[in-house]
């Protein structure tokens, strides 16, 4: 069904990745996130790392803290969907204060920075 593939196609170009190697724990995360009106939805299943990096942000590490109390966040994988305002808050999953402009990719590999400079 034509109508169906356009969803998905446009579902699909909304949709960013984030996959980075934390030195620190050797540990691969894996983050899928969508971009909405709202915001940066970071997608349920997403890894989180759970290292505190020294330049990690006071209040993505409460956030963090918070999600990890309430069982949102376990075993470093995220349970709910959870928005955030922006692309580097979003980028949160990495533990350590990140640029999500320049983290977040679509399946291609274009940077979000890209796509919002087309």
């Amino acid at each position: 069904n034509k109508d169906t593939l356009e969803e998905e196609a446009v579902k699909d170009k909304d949709l960013l990745f984030l996959s980075r190697k934390i030195r620190k724990s050797n540990l691969q995360i894996e983050a899928k996130c969508k971009r909405t009106n709202e915001g940066f939805v970071v997608l349920k299943g997403s890894m989180i790392s759970l290292e505190d990096l020294k330049i990690m942000p006071k209040l993505i590490k409460k956030l963090r803290d918070q999600l990890i109390t309430s069982k949102i966040i376990k075993n470093g994988i995220l349970m709910e969907n959870q928005l955030f305002t922006s692309a580097s808050y979003a980028a949160f999953v990495l533990g350590t204060k990140a640029n999500g402009l320049t983290h977040w990719k679509t399946k291609n590999g274009q940077t979000l920075k890209e796509l919002e400079e087309n």
